[in-house]
């Protein structure tokens, strides 16, 4: 048994990604990756990753490995 979408919603779903609205382009939903240790963040800045290290401020971040 196959599944076929509608696909006028799926080809309307793939335009609004691959096309954002102007207003959402200029608010943007920046992630910011969070690390937990200064050699983890170097490494990450030198593959040109966008990271931080600042306190989280929306979540509680839980570092997997011992600060």
């Amino acid at each position: 048994v196959a599944y076929l979408p509608d696909m006028g919603a799926f080809a309307a779903a793939i335009e609004e990604v691959a096309n954002p609205a102007q207003d959402e382009r200029t608010q943007g939903s920046k992630w910011a990756f969070h690390v937990a240790g200064q050699h983890v963040l170097d490494t990450l800045q030198q593959e040109g990753a966008e990271v931080t290290d600042r306190q989280p401020v929306s979540y509680l971040f839980i570092p997997l490995q011992a600060a």
